[in-house]
């Protein structure tokens, strides 16, 4: 009798132990989730548009050119980023948002570059294809880098 009760109680250690192996692993889990999910959301793992801060956007202007076969307009945004950061970027978009006469939004003229390492200087030119409306003003919208 008694090594029935020894049995029965070594196989009731052994669910004990399993069952707070479980909760160890299931804890370990949920808290990477939350660590993963506070770098992803602040920017800690995958980059930031903080990063860009240190990115000087100097000489820009705009053009626009009327297209007589589509009766559209083609806007371009020409300007320079400075990488005076200390830091190589894989990836830096810049974005501005592009405006009529009437101060409506026409849209957003996009440029991005890959690999802008530190003491890089980088002409770009950001294009809005095809608006209706004459564009006549633009503004910084962001510069994120990764």
């Amino acid at each position: 009798m008694e090594d029935f009760d020894q049995e029965e109680s070594i196989k009731d250690k052994r669910e004990q132990q399993k069952r707070n192996m479980l909760s160890v692993v299931v804890v370990t889990v949920i808290i990477t989730g939350i660590i993963i999910a506070y770098l992803c959301f602040s920017g800690s793992l995958f980059g930031s548009g903080d990063n860009a801060k240190a990115l000087e956007v100097t000489n820009t202007s705009m053009s626009t050119t009327y297209l007589d076969y589509s009766g559209r307009y083609s806007t371009k945004i020409n300007g320079t980023i400075n990488n005076q950061s200390g830091k190589n970027y894989s990836l830096v978009m810049v974005e501005f948002s592009v405006y009529d006469g009437a101060g409506n939004n026409l849209g957003t003229a996009r440029a991005s570059i890959s690999n802008l390492f530190s003491g890089d200087t980088w002409q770009f030119s950001a294009s809005l294809s095809l608006s209706n409306t004459k564009p006549t003003s633009y503004k910084l919208v962001s510069i994120t880098a990764y």
